[in-house]
């Protein structure tokens, strides 16, 4: 956070004896690293900004581009999701809903317009029923046959319920991308935005088409949205350029995007300012760069 401040006094003071401004080069610094924690698996997001300078009606136009490199994250998202409490139980109730979910790939990545989380498995689908025979044995035991004599005779000992009666009914496998994308909510806030999910279901078995991203409870939307959210928490990525009374900038776009390579997020902001208003707000950069650890 010292880094942007530095780079904010600097342009400030390269405008304030001026009376009209240049545009300037963008100046560059970074990376700030923010550490985050899900689900136990600690990731490490980089973030760079660029600032830049510029002519404008009111005197002077500061912007900042925030790009958080998220391919830490990318590279964790199997790891994150494998941490879902899977149901693989075959006889959790005596119905003929018993699935086992099991998945196999797992992704996160840039595609299109947006952040794609790509997973792909399989639900097998069992029939669970009680078994009508009780579990029983044969054990030797001491019996009086008359005139008192007494041996050993073998005798059936019921021992319960009998084992559970189990059918796998079919197997489905699918496919599912959920889109994730950045958006401009007021000029002030950051938020995600939940695509259209996209599911392809390979096989016959029909009965877990409806509903396949929520089966037995887990929730593949919900999850994406949460890793994401939690990667990059749209808010502070915003606050990486500080606000205060005087300078206030404004959220022109967010996005994802591929840089070089990688899965990132983007925010740009903006602000314009008089150079009389960037000669008052000096001192309260310079105090807020004063107060920093």
């Amino acid at each position: 956070m010292g880094a942007v401040r530095i780079v904010f006094a600097v342009l400030l003071l390269s405008v304030a004896p001026a009376a009209s401004v240049a545009q300037t080069q963008p100046v560059s610094f970074g990376p700030i690293v923010h550490v985050q924690q899900f689900e136990g698996v600690t990731v490490s997001v980089p973030i760079r900004v660029e600032v830049t300078q510029k002519p404008s009606d009111l005197g002077v136009r500061l912007g900042a581009r925030v790009v958080a490199d998220l391919s830490d994250l990318a590279g964790k998202a199997g790891e994150i999701i494998d941490r879902i409490p899977l149901p693989k139980a075959n006889c959790a109730s005596y119905s003929a809903n018993n699935p086992i979910v099991t998945l196999g790939r797992k992704s996160l990545a840039f595609r299109g317009v947006g952040a794609v989380l790509s997973v792909g498995g399989s639900v097998d689908m069992w029939e669970c029923a009680e078994n009508p025979i009780p579990k029983t044995k044969v054990e030797m035991q001491v019996k009086d046959i008359g005139l008192g004599v007494k041996t050993k005779v073998p005798v059936v000992v019921n021992l319960g319920p009998g084992d559970p009666i189990k059918t796998k009914l079919g197997t489905q496998p699918f496919d599912v991308d959920l889109l994730v994308t950045l958006s401009v909510e007021d000029g002030r806030t950051v938020a995600l935005r939940l695509g259209r999910p996209s599911i392809e279901l390979h096989g016959p078995y029909a009965s877990v088409t409806e509903g396949v991203l929520s089966i037995a409870g887990v929730d593949l939307n919900e999850r994406a949205q949460a890793l994401l959210a939690k990667g990059i928490e749209p808010d502070r990525l915003r606050q990486t350029i500080p606000s205060f009374a005087g300078f206030a900038p404004t959220v022109e776009s967010a996005r994802f995007l591929d840089d070089q390579g990688h899965l990132a997020a983007e925010i740009v902001l903006g602000a314009d300012l008089s150079v009389a208003t960037a000669i008052q707000i000096l001192p309260k950069l310079l105090t807020l760069l004063g107060s920093e650890k």
